[in-house]
């Protein structure tokens, strides 16, 4: 399963950060920040993968997916957005294990 850190590992094969950051009008730090942080909004995900000539839509999907707070409705959208993956490759997909664990039921599903 595809991450944001993967578009980002993709882009900076291309480009260097400052160079990236100039040609998408970001904040010089952004993509050291989103590194660190271990995901990119779902702006810069979609601005890199048009870029990159990669589905900007389905990597702004992907990035919103990413930041989202554990919750029912996170992983209810994660299904339908990343095609029905699992509950434990969603947890990779979060870099935590806390997705294995009972999350509070979405008040909207």
């Amino acid at each position: 399963m595809k991450s944001t850190m993967d578009l980002l590992d993709q882009a900076l094969k291309v480009k260097t950060p400052p160079e990236w950051a100039r040609s998408l009008g970001l904040e010089r730090t952004a993509l050291h920040n989103a590194k660190r942080r271990e995901h990119l909004s779902p702006a810069v995900a979609y601005a890199l993968a048009e870029e990159l000539g990669e589905d900007a839509q389905q990597w702004a999907l992907v990035a919103a997916v990413e930041s989202e707070k554990d919750s029912a409705c996170r992983q209810r959208m994660a299904r339908r957005v990343l095609g029905g993956a699992t509950t434990a490759a969603l947890a990779v997909l979060a870099g935590t294990s806390a997705l294995l664990v009972h999350t509070p039921p979405c008040i909207l599903c």
